[in-house]
């Protein structure tokens, strides 16, 4: 090669290696943020994944509190009406008594 043609190359390349550097760096800019905004996006679905998780776990504690709720009323009620029962069989017993004593008296 002449030494003109060269020296013409060598310019050419110089000229364009700053700008040939510019752009790698901006690409490299362009990359980090891409990346940063990818792990961005990342974090962001993970804490939605949590709260998604919290919220489960918080509707499942719920539910298990009103059950446990329900399960309790259920066995007052019952105990109210063994109570009740056990009320009136005293109260027959009461009447089967008096009215036997009743009729022995009259006898």
């Amino acid at each position: 090669m002449a030494p003109k043609k060269k020296a013409a190359k060598k310019k050419a390349a110089a000229k364009a290696t700053p700008q040939k550097t510019a752009e790698k760096k901006e690409s490299a800019s362009e990359t980090a943020e891409e990346a940063k905004l990818a792990e961005e996006a990342k974090k962001a679905e993970e804490a939605k994944k949590a709260e998604e998780a919290r919220k489960a776990e918080e509707a499942k504690k719920a539910e298990e509190a009103r059950k446990a709720e329900e399960a309790r009323k259920a066995e007052e009620a019952r105990k109210a009406e063994e109570a009740r029962k056990a009320e009136e069989a005293r109260k027959a017993e009461e009447a089967r008594k008096a009215e036997e004593a009743r009729k022995a008296e009259e006898a």
